[in-house]
């Protein structure tokens, strides 16, 4: 099938196991998470790492990795949270098609300003991303005037544990993906948004 989809393109087909070793400008991880690791870094061959999958960092050692080689990698809750940013603006907030279309482009900003204070820091595309969510997310639940759904019952301290409802390094959900693609008027869900004990709706940097 890869043959057939790159003789139509104009393509070459590269073999699974040879994909790090090949020279390209562009790496783009689209199905398979953890394939960045300590392991295969040092492998690729290719100037930006920028795709949709979800967890492409095997382990947090990574994105240091790649920015010591140089290789420009685009954090893949930031690159590929349109999906989230439709769920949360459509179905939560009731925005219309240009409102999500406004907020789609923003995600091209929120990379610029990410890759900008990863440069100013010396830190990881990557590390700048979580901060940038985090600081994103601390104005959002503190300011008034959110553009958003009302806002459901307020979870017990049991039910908060239970849903993985707090920020952290283990779990990027809905509520951040929106926050660090978008603006901060509309990324405080409240427990209407969670992920449940089993770890569903989880995504993300993939760092433990």
């Amino acid at each position: 099938r890869a043959h057939v989809i790159a003789g139509r393109v104009g393509g070459t087909a590269i073999a699974a196991d040879d994909v790090f070793e090949t020279d390209c400008d562009v790496y783009a991880p689209c199905a398979v998470g953890g394939v960045l690791s300590a392991e295969t870094v040092p492998r690729l061959r290719c100037r930006i790492v920028a795709g949709s999958a979800n967890n492409q960092l095997a382990e947090s050692e990574a994105a240091e990795l790649l920015r010591a080689r140089g290789i420009l990698y685009a954090p893949d809750y930031v690159i590929n949270a349109g999906g989230a940013i439709a769920l949360v603006g459509l179905e939560q907030l009731g925005w219309s098609k240009s409102d999500l279309d406004a907020a789609l482009t923003r995600i091209g900003e929120t990379l610029r300003e990410i890759y900008e204070r990863a440069d100013e820091r010396g830190i990881s595309t990557a590390a700048a991303a979580d901060v940038l969510a985090e600081e994103r997310l601390k104005v959002a639940n503190a300011g008034d005037g959110l553009r958003r759904a009302p806002r459901a019952k307020a979870a017990s301290p049991e039910e908060r544990e239970a849903s993985s409802l707090a920020v952290s390094h283990s779990a990027v959900f809905l509520p951040m993906a929106s926050a660090i693609a978008a603006e901060p008027s509309w990324t405080s869900l409240g427990p209407s948004v969670t992920i449940n004990a089993s770890g569903h709706l989880r995504g993300g940097c993939g760092r433990p």
